[in-house]
């Protein structure tokens, strides 16, 4: 059973919507903190940074008295992974995370663990993405181990391209966690940023350190990887060539660059690439890759209602590739580099079950287009129907009006809003997807229900939407931890992008 609890925190002179969340996946805890305040950026992570504090310090009464922790678990930096810190940016980026850096080493000198908090530091991914509260600018997530299920941990920064990662020992297998950024800047003015081919070119070289200081080192190869969690600055942005041909940021810095280094589908587990999800990340023109790789057995899944990402063909390619001919320092990987996203819908691992960013998408069309959507619309939703207890359970959520059951017995309901279409298409692709009669396709024999879901973030593409597509996620998932983000997503005409992590309940164990 899963367990949250709020953090208490009296002594701030701002609100507080701390969480602690135990994970039973992967036998780690989470902790979200959102500070609500009109005060800077800087003010807003200097608080977020004061309550991770008080759960590495130990906050141990409020822990154990929820079951979360016993007395004599110990919660260090050192035992922190995967800490992303999502932020409403400035005009300047890098300014803005030079003031992180300067308060989290302050704070670090004053407590006597300047070493460990600059450690702790380059571990962070700081992602420039607005969370959908609009009284919030800072949000901090960390996850840690929990002492039941003892992980042996070891941070790394890799010494030639100092790139951050942790191998996690544990009695399934070994675990790497590499939070990698290719460095950006904000535009101004809404103008362009670097060249989409000179980004292209440094998403080559991130890929070719990753081989050199991650894969190669720990006797890995691209093969071992479980999910990539890929935010690509400005990833809708169209430039011309020379020549005057369109070229997509998408498609040439992210999609063109990933399957070349991957090579060909047929040397992955069942043929099949790990999951992952490709989001914006608005006048930025960086990168940051979140990437898990297991010694584990991977068993990739696929969608009923989704053609597979990789099979995608012209229509759902935008724009004309620029790598020409594939180069002699990558895997070739046929005539042409201009590739599809090369992702699977979802992949398990031991009990995990990392689910690939999941949209508004039926075969491989877009679904509800804004500028045709007449509301009301009545949405499918049987397959999310058939997990919540029919037509019935879901009116005992969403209310009496909102679900209706047709002659051939499918569940629909009410969307007033494009982007409440959307979001439900989105998760009844969700409960389609991780269906145990689906999974046992792909070789995994497990109960698998939008129960075990452990985590979600919701990208949103318009601000003015947030309220509803939050309310509805919350509605349906109450004891979820679920981010918001304000973003791009990788097609136009979506609205919404889900991406989650999942347990599955493997059978005879």
């Amino acid at each position: 059973m899963q367990k949250s609890v709020q953090l208490s925190e009296q002594s701030r002179d701002v609100g507080v919507r701390g969480t602690l969340h135990e994970l039973e996946n992967y036998h780690l805890s989470q902790a979200c903190v959102i500070p609500m305040s009109g005060a800077s950026r800087a003010d807003q992570f200097a608080d977020c940074l004061g309550q991770t504090l008080d759960l590495l310090e130990g906050n141990w009464k409020t822990l154990t008295d929820s079951g979360l922790a016993d007395a004599s678990q110990k919660v260090s930096t050192k035992n922190v992974l995967a800490p992303r810190v999502f932020f409403n940016p400035g005009d300047d980026y890098e300014a803005d995370v030079s003031e992180f850096k300067r308060q989290m080493i302050e704070t670090g000198r004053e407590l006597g663990r300047e070493d460990e908090f600059t450690e702790l530091f380059e571990r962070m991914l700081f992602i420039p993405m607005p969370p959908v509260e609009g009284d919030v600018g800072v949000f901090c997530e960390m996850r840690y181990a929990k002492k039941d299920k003892p992980l042996e941990i070891e941070h790394r920064i890799s010494p030639k391209h100092r790139i951050p990662y942790a191998k996690i020992t544990h009695a399934g297998g070994t675990d790497y966690q590499v939070q990698q950024t290719i460095p950006g800047n904000y535009t101004s003015s809404g103008g362009h940023g670097r060249p989409l081919a000179e980004r292209a070119e440094l998403t080559h070289q991130a890929y070719r350190a990753f081989e050199e200081d991650i894969l190669e080192p720990n006797g890995l190869t691209y093969y071992d990887i479980a999910c990539s969690r890929n935010h690509i600055g400005g990833i809708l942005e169209k430039q011309q060539t020379h020549d005057g041909k369109d070229i997509q940021c998408y498609q040439v810095v992210l999609n063109e660059p990933r399957a070349v280094h991957y090579g060909p589908l047929e040397n992955f587990p069942k043929g099949m690439p790990p999951s992952a999800t490709g989001i914006g990340v608005d006048g930025f023109d960086g990168c940051f890759f979140a990437v898990t790789l297991t010694t584990e057995e991977l068993f990739p899944a696929q969608s009923p209602e989704q053609t597979s990402a990789f099979k995608y063909g012209g229509s759902e390619l935008v724009g004309v590739t620029i790598g020409g001919e594939p180069r002699g320092d990558v895997p070739s990987t046929g005539a042409s580099v201009r590739k599809p996203p090369y992702f699977s819908r979802a992949l398990v691992f031991g009990d995990r079950n990392l689910i690939a960013g999941t949209a508004c998408i039926r075969e491989a069309g877009t679904l509800y287009k804004r500028h045709e959507f007449h509301a009301p619309e009545q949405v499918d939703v049987s397959h999310l129907a058939r997990m919540k207890g029919g037509a019935e359970g879901l009116r005992k959520i969403f209310g009496e009006d909102m679900v209706s059951v047709d002659e051939h017995d499918r569940v629909w309901m009410r969307a007033d809003t494009c982007a409440l279409a959307h979001s439900m298409v989105t998760v009844d692709n969700i409960a389609a997807l991780i269906h145990s009669d689906n999974l046992a396709q792909y070789g995994v024999h497990a109960e698998s229900d939008l129960e075990g879901l452990m985590h979600m973030i919701v990208y949103i593409k318009r601000p003015e939407d947030a309220d509803d597509v939050m309310k509805f996620h919350r509605t349906l998932f109450p004891d979820l931890p679920i981010f918001g983000g304000i973003c791009d997503v990788c097609r136009p005409e979506l609205e919404i992008e889900d991406e989650q992590e999942g347990l599955v309940r493997l059978k005879g164990k």
